[in-house]
């Protein structure tokens, strides 16, 4: 894996991780994510299923930001994540 490659690995995954936050389901996100020391999902079945069920719509969120650093203000991912994460007081 080159280093653009790399880049762009880590981008997707804070980006999936930007979005289970701001949703409240950070935990969901470490189960269906986590990977063994080979790199193979802990979980796949649950890693398959999350994916199916929340990445198209964070890809639709992102458009042609997605790879792209989420932490950029202007990301889409960012705003969503403004406008949806609620703090607790």
């Amino acid at each position: 894996m080159n280093f653009d490659e790399l880049k762009r690995t880590i981008n997707i995954r804070e980006t999936i991780k930007l979005y289970f936050v701001a949703i409240g389901r950070y935990p969901d996100f470490i189960r269906s994510y986590a990977r063994n020391r080979d790199g193979s999902w802990v979980n796949p079945s649950l890693h398959d299923s999350t994916a199916a069920q929340h990445e198209p719509l964070i890809v639709q969120c992102c458009g042609s930001w997605w790879g792209y650093n989420p932490n950029n203000p202007a990301h889409p991912m960012r705003k969503y994540f403004n406008e949806h994460f609620r703090k607790e007081a």
